[in-house]
């Protein structure tokens, strides 16, 4: 994974509130809508709302977050929205079966019975919530407890009040009724833990099939019917089907064929907990794609943050990048906008920031048919299978992505044994494609920057960068930075020069310091401007250069006194112009350097 710190994920959907307001109806929907279809949103407002809660080393109590108006809004809002929806469900499901069964339904005894299951229910999300803060950190058991308090308080608001309201004249029928709202809710609320909820259904649909597989060889073996073996099994079978959000899933697909004339009615653009497989996803993200590339990627990062749609994410990927009429512009832009700075899956604690990988991680090694997690240590491991890689076919851009894969991370080209040479046939292969030119090239300057083994072949530097800027347009580079620093490197190769030639030890030894000084405005420049896979190996050449220096260096101190050196040094240092007529600054930012690459070949 990437060595430096990516940052909290940004939410585009929609403006989030500073705060939930008690007094506006819209707020009362909209945090129903962030728990049942966003919980995304719901961590953005935690985050928003006390970033502190995230990154503090000392947990944040009750009452610390009860004195920030955003949570105490949001903690008054939870019973509200549980009673709402439990009335809406209740009262829906208790007409449905009161017309049904032909029975009566008592209205006091259905809110009574309501009103016990919603406070049963909240306690023990909340309960949930005390477990979740013990093994995930405040954070989790703040999200933990906001989401089960309501949606298991709505399972109890409505199982309790269908129980206590309707006189069932068949106990049987009661109990299925009954066990049926209650596994559809219950797998709806656990699923929003996907991975969790997805083994609980699997759990389920075990016990589901005993259970009528027990009912129905008693039935015609024995003759005899047992109510609780069904009623099992309608709870359990009941159970997946909220798990897997049956309940809504007929209407998804219908609003997912819409989406292909008004794309935001498709459930990809506004639910993110998605199980089955929705028509036209790849038709509507391949689109939206098209029409505006930077909201496109946006979408395409949120949407890649279900497991289940990495699938579709990654194949709309590959075909764009491959019919896009500059592939390699494109690929660059990708990795370089701001959204793959930030962490694919959101991070609730502090263990979660350690391992939990960026955008660019994931994006690109899926790119390069590489099966990459988003974390770590995950609880289910996926392979290039599960994500149909095999389907798609090795070309020489997934290749290329599969090489700045592996320079993405400084460990892995700092290895004894890289060698830039190695990769040699992959970025010749693009040299025929848009911009190919200057990755090759580029590139062939780097590994032979890096395979120099001795001083006297730096000047040989000199010409290649030459060789580089005769051959590629400054203003229509893909990755400009990296021009100027190979150039840089050149100009050091220059101004080594005169150690090689010159015989007096004053003029060599300030050679050396030019060179050195040079070398570490270098790094400077390439650690802020040179972004990822070219930085790791830029910085390489430069130690492996300051090396070589050094050694030569380490020469003179045998036969000059210490003094002599460091006063050499520092009057290079301190005052000096570079090649391009630029002062160099020892404090603050290093200068801009503009460099006269070609006007043309």
């Amino acid at each position: 994974m990437s060595t430096f710190m990516p940052r909290f994920p940004s939410y585009s959907h929609h403006k989030i509130p500073k705060r939930l307001h008690l007094f506006k109806p819209s707020h009362y929907a909209l945090f129903a809508y962030w728990i049942y279809f966003r919980p995304m949103a719901l961590k953005c407002y935690f985050h928003q709302s006390l970033p502190g809660l995230f990154e503090t080393k000392e947990p944040i109590g009750f009452w610390g977050k009860w004195k920030t108006p955003a949570y105490r809004n949001l903690f008054v809002m939870m019973p509200i929205v549980s009673m709402l929806l439990s009335a809406v469900l209740g009262g829906t499901v208790a007409l449905a079966s009161a017309w049904k069964f032909d029975v009566p339904i008592d209205w006091n005894r259905w809110l009574d019975g309501g009103m016990l299951g919603i406070a049963l229910g909240m306690t023990i999300g909340m309960a949930f919530g005390t477990v979740g803060r013990v093994f995930g950190g405040p954070v989790q058991g703040t999200m933990v407890s906001t989401v089960y308090a309501v949606t298991i308080g709505v399972m109890g608001g409505v199982s309790l009040s269908i129980s206590s309201g309707l006189p069932f004249a068949d106990l049987t029928e009661g109990v299925e009724v009954v066990g049926a709202v209650l596994g559809i809710l219950g797998g709806m609320a656990f699923t929003l833990d996907l991975e969790i909820g997805l083994a609980l259904s699997l759990a389920f649909a075990v016990m589901a099939l005993l259970s009528f597989g027990a009912g129905f060889l008693l039935q015609h073996v024995f003759g005899l019917t047992l109510g609780a073996l069904v009623a099992r099994g309608v709870m359990s079978a009941a159970f997946v089907i909220g798990a897997f959000r049956l309940p809504v899933y007929l209407l998804q697909c219908v609003l997912a064929f819409g989406g292909l004339r008004l794309h935001r009615l498709h459930p990809v653009l506004w639910d993110e907990l998605t199980i089955l497989p929705l028509p036209c996803t790849r038709i509507v993200l391949s689109k939206m794609l098209r029409q505006d590339e930077t909201y496109g990627l946006r979408l395409l990062t949120d949407v890649s943050r279900n497991h289940f749609r990495r699938n579709d994410v990654h194949a709309v990927l590959y075909r764009y990048v491959h019919r896009h009429p500059t592939p390699l512009r494109f690929l660059y832009e990708l990795l370089h906008t701001s959204i793959m700075n930030e962490y694919l899956l959101l991070p609730l604690n502090r263990q979660h920031q350690e391992h939990y990988a960026d955008v660019r991680y994931v994006i690109l090694g899926e790119l390069a048919l590489r099966p990459v997690e988003a974390m770590k240590h995950p609880r289910v491991r996926r392979s290039s299978r599960s994500l149909k890689m095999r389907l798609r076919k090795q070309t020489a851009l997934t290749d290329f992505a599969g090489m700045l894969f592996d320079f993405l991370t400084e460990s892995s080209v700092q290895q004894d044994r890289f060698d830039l040479r190695s990769y040699e046939s992959i970025f010749q292969s693009v040299l025929h494609d848009p911009d190919g030119e200057e990755i090759c090239l580029s590139y062939e300057c780097m590994a032979a920057f890096l395979s120099y083994l001795q001083l006297e072949q730096l000047p040989e530097a000199e010409k290649l960068s030459a060789e580089l800027s005769r051959n590629v347009y400054f203003e229509e580079a893909v990755r400009p930075t990296v021009l100027i620093a190979l150039s840089m490197l050149g100009n050091v190769g220059k101004n080594i020069a005169p150690y090689l030639h010159s015989t007096n030890p004053q003029v060599q030894l300030m050679a050396l310091a030019r060179a050195t000084a040079d070398l570490n405005d270098i790094h400077e420049y390439v650690t802020s401007e040179v972004l990822f896979s070219e930085q790791a190996i830029l910085l390489r050449i430069i130690q492996h250069w300051q090396q070589l220096i050094l050694s030569a260096i380490g020469r003179f101190g045998q036969s000059k006194p210490r003094a002599d050196l460091q006063m050499t040094f520092h009057a290079v240092s301190s005052s000096r112009k570079n090649d391009w007529g630029v002062e160099r600054r020892t404090e603050g930012d290093p200068a801009q350097i503009s460099l006269p690459f070609a006007e043309s070949s």
